[in-house]
């Protein structure tokens, strides 16, 4: 993947939320570090939930807007801080675990200390596939570089 990809997919997101906290956020996220600078990235862009995520040279960045609820947030976790990775699979499963979105497919990275954690959910066949992909990525960039 060429980090142009990842620009010009993340660029078409933002153009279609215009006027949203998603662009506030993405101007945090690449403010410092490596910027958008991306080895693997996952996008779901659905009615409930915007989900920007890449893993960069120092560690990931999570974009999230809820155009529901308006509200947005920005996660950084440097690799070295990843305590555990948990996937979890099953029919709405996350409605089952109580997040406002549709899925069958979670990841959720847990950080030092435990109260912090990145969620991603995929809520179809193509997501799920496109998100195990992205969490190969993730795995691999965090056993070379959780040091």
């Amino acid at each position: 993947m060429t980090p142009q990809v990842f620009s010009d997919v993340a660029q078409k997101v933002l153009a279609e939320h215009t006027g949203t906290p998603l662009a506030a956020r993405w101007e945090e996220a690449t403010s410092f570090g490596s910027g958008s600078e991306a080895a693997a990235f996952w996008i779901r862009a659905t009615d409930d939930v915007v989900n920007i995520v890449w893993a960069c040279p120092e560690g990931l960045k999570d974009i999230t807007f809820f155009p529901l609820l308006g509200h947005s947030t920005f996660n950084f976790v440097p690799y070295r801080s990843i305590a555990s990775i948990e996937t979890r699979v099953a029919e709405n499963i996350a409605r089952i675990l109580g997040y406002d979105v549709t899925g069958d497919f979670i990841v959720r990275i847990l950080t030092n200390p435990f109260d912090a954690r990145l969620v991603w959910i995929a809520e179809s066949a193509d997501a799920v596939e496109d998100l195990r992909s992205f969490l190969r990525a993730v795995l691999n960039l965090y056993i070379t570089n959780s040091g």
